[in-house]
């Protein structure tokens, strides 16, 4: 009569409550290293995809560096051959002009 009641957890039907729990537990466990195994998966496989992006560039840098430094010898080139093309056509026009003179001093 002036017993007081047990704790839920002393009484014997709880067991079964408490297993239940445990077995909830390791489920819950078992999920969160499934998702965590497939998320350091999906680390991973972003990690290679960043490498293998990263070995891209540079190889595109490099072939761009090339392309830069045969543009400039391309640039180089073509203004050596205006040069030399201005060059020819100012002794055309000096050797022309001096004939010219020289055309000129003989009918005086």
């Amino acid at each position: 009569e002036g017993e007081l009641p047990r704790p839920p957890w002393q009484e014997p039907q709880d067991l079964s409550w408490y297993f239940q729990q445990q077995k909830q537990f390791l489920s819950d466990l078992k999920v969160s290293e499934d998702r965590h195994e497939a998320w350091t998966s999906k680390v991973f496989t972003q990690q290679e995809e960043i490498e293998n992006l990263r070995a891209k560039v540079l190889a595109l840098e490099t072939e761009r560096d090339g392309l830069r430094k045969d543009l400039s010898e391309a640039l180089r080139e073509r203004d050596e051959w205006q040069v030399s093309a201005l060059r020819v056509m100012s002794k055309r026009e000096f050797r022309a002009s001096v004939e010219a003179m020289e055309g000129a001093k003989r009918r005086f």
